[in-house]
């Protein structure tokens, strides 16, 4: 729920489709087929956009050799800590160095 103003004060009220979609970085003129429930279910389940162009790119740039930036991953995510279910302390990463 947000708060919305509508002429009287303010009120909470639900998003709006359109407004699911801007949060989910669809452009304003891409056009949702269906009723309304199923418009909001194609928003909820989408890959947003933006953050698909983002991944995309990364894994191109990988296959092509060109690096890219990019955030160290915790180490409690790497493959090999997951597998083998180790216990890990973390400690405060350090910021990746650009070149």
């Amino acid at each position: 729920m947000i708060t919305g103003s509508g002429g009287g004060g303010t009120q909470l009220r639900a998003l709006t489709n359109r407004e699911r979609a801007r949060l989910q970085t669809f452009p304003d003129d891409f056009v949702f087929a269906g009723s309304k429930e199923a418009v909001r279910k194609q928003i909820g389940m989408a890959v947003p956009p933006l953050g698909a162009q983002i991944v995309f790119k990364a894994i191109l740039k990988t296959f092509a050799g060109i690096d890219y930036d990019y955030v160290q991953p915790a180490p409690k995510l790497q493959l090999e800590n997951l597998r083998e279910k180790k216990k890990i302390t973390i400690k405060k990463i350090a910021p990746v160095k650009e070149e």
